[in-house]
């Protein structure tokens, strides 16, 4: 498991030495003054190198080589390239982003694999690196990058970590490739409950559109003190479900307060993790409490202990068709959205960066310890109220490219009949930047939102911002799924995640029933027929043109 100082921190030798990394490109910096000419060292003992098989060594002591090797290597190396898009490395397979197979290529260019003879190096390369691992050409330089004025970083004075962006993921390693299939489109309820404490899953018993539902794993009920974990309950929810004949997937919230009270156990505080209160909004009595997740160490072990009970538990499982990545509030990516957040947070060291490397750790996490069930990524537009839409869309393809390596699924929460609302999430731009990859195995993009996207009369007026979730405001937001979906090829499954209120109108045998949404739904799931050229739908009490799905 990486820590948070293995993503944030490069050392000091290594920035002026290697570069800065800004946003998604790489600035190489020589430092005060000229390249200098590679010269002979003597070779590491090969117990202090670390590096095996002929590899470069780990040069930010990680678990593994990784892609920020690759980088510092390859400036070590002499072969900066200025073709990856945002004039860093160059990503010669045409991959989404620079990987191991790219860093081969540029070795084959500037020099050669050595296994064991001594060989030059680059003076001033980072501690841990030895010379009988990788050989330069004897004219090799390492190079200045010509956009960054020599002496520009005072090497006596490193960079603020707020005042360097650096990329913070690994790119992911791809999966073997496969033949990329066709998609289905499927119907899934996410209802933010538990049976045991409100019922609701009998108001979709029979339903003849649903494949399966989303079912609440709170870490408190799960592991009400450390190390003691009680499945009762989340067990009886499954059992229920599979009964139906339905999959399910495990959903766990980590930070805020969901139906069910606080989702962070007290004793996380008590072990040692740090803790923000807040007032989510000025009328709030009671503040809100969070662990300062994005500079704990500590919360992350904890945390794994939960997700590695559950895994032991549950993967494998065939009633569970996914388990959710809990990350943020409500197990999204956001930080938490409310007013109190934008700005207690930051006072107490949170930091898009900072997040970002969280996020990616929590995917890691989950990707070491459910291997055969796979795993869904829930992205929202904000993290925080600041920083949303256009100010995330960099670090949330991060995030997306990084949890599909690590075979990680997509839902995106934001879907809005208006489409220009949904445009200004950072969410098409996530998908194209994984149109061009392979995809995993059993990827599966879902969409949906955490309101209705259809409402009834009675709840449009009680609720103004839902006022175009109307018949027509549902064919929009329907149009719209399907038109993100193409943006990959339809190459996997799309599913549809669905709130109460499209449950029952949706359910022939519910006393809520609305032929006109199940007419559209089947339109919908019967191949992706595009709903806006739909015929329109029967009139209350008419009879739909097509029969459920069984």
């Amino acid at each position: 498991m990486r820590t948070r100082s293995d993503r944030l921190g490069l050392g000091l030798a290594s920035v002026v030495a290697l570069g800065v990394i800004v946003g998604c490109g790489v600035i190489g910096i020589s430092g005060c003054g000229a390249p200098q000419s590679a010269t002979a060292v003597e070779p590491a003992p090969a117990e202090e190198t670390g590096g095996v098989d002929g590899r470069p060594d780990d040069l930010d002591d990680n678990s593994a080589f990784d892609a920020r090797d690759d980088i510092e290597a390859a400036g070590d190396a002499g072969q900066w390239t200025t073709g990856g898009g945002h004039g860093g490395l160059d990503d010669r397979d045409e991959d989404s982003a620079f990987d191991a197979d790219d860093y081969a290529e540029v070795a084959g260019e500037s020099g050669e694999w050595n296994t064991g003879d001594e060989a030059p190096v680059v003076e001033g390369t980072a501690p841990g690196f030895a010379a009988d691992e990788y050989v330069l050409p004897p004219s090799s330089e390492p190079p200045r990058d010509p956009r960054v004025p020599a002496g520009d970083l005072d090497p006596e004075e490193p960079p603020q970590r707020d005042d360097v962006v650096q990329q913070v993921a690994e790119p992911p390693v791809e999966p073997v490739p496969t033949e990329q299939r066709e998609g289905q489109i499927r119907l899934y309820w996410d209802y933010h409950g538990l049976t045991q404490q409100n019922n609701p899953p009998r108001v979709a018993a029979g339903h003849p559109l649903l494949e399966g539902a989303v079912v609440q794993s709170p870490w408190p009920l799960i592991e009400p003190r450390r190390g003691e974990f009680d499945f009762t309950v989340l067990e009886a929810e499954i059992a229920w479900w599979a009964e139906q004949g339905k999959e399910v997937i495990i959903r766990s919230g980590v930070l805020g307060r969901g139906s069910m009270g606080g989702l962070t156990p007290e004793w996380v505080y008590e072990e040692g993790v740090p803790a923000v209160e807040f007032h989510a909004r000025p009328k709030d009595t009671e503040p809100m409490r969070l662990p300062r997740v994005w500079d704990s160490d500590l919360f992350l072990l904890l945390y794994e202990e939960y997700v590695s009970a559950l895994a032991e538990r549950y993967d494998g499982d065939p009633r569970v068709a996914y388990v959710w990545i809990g990350a943020g509030h409500l197990g999204l990516t956001t930080a938490n959205a409310s007013r109190g957040a934008r700005t207690a947070l930051p006072e107490a060291g949170w930091s898009v960066e900072l997040w970002e490397a969280y996020l990616m750790d929590v995917i890691d996490v989950y990707a070491q310890h459910f291997v055969d069930t796979p795993t869904l990524l829930a992205a929202t537009p904000v993290w925080l109220r600041q920083y949303s839409g256009e100010y995330i869309v960099e670090p949330m393809q991060r995030v997306a490219n990084h949890a599909a390596g690590a075979g990680a699924s997509l839902m995106l929460k934001g879907l809005d009949p208006d489409a220009e609302v949904y445009r200004e999430t950072p969410f098409s731009e996530m998908l194209d930047s994984l149109a061009d990859r392979q995809l995993p195995e059993n990827f599966t993009l879902f969409m949906g939102d955490d309101w209705p996207i259809w409402s009834p009369p009675e709840r449009r007026d009680r609720y103004p911002h839902e006022a175009d979730r109307d018949l027509d405001g549902f064919r929009r937001s329907l149009r719209t799924a399907l038109s993100e979906w193409d943006r990959l090829g339809r190459r996997c499954d799309l599913v549809l995640t669905l709130l109460h209120p499209e449950i029952t109108a949706s359910n022939p045998d519910h006393d809520d029933h609305v032929p006109q949404v199940e007419y559209l739904l089947n339109e919908f799931l019967d191949g992706g027929l595009d709903p806006l050229e739909a015929a329109d739908p029967p009139q209350p009490g008419g009879e739909s043109s097509r029969q459920p799905a069984v």
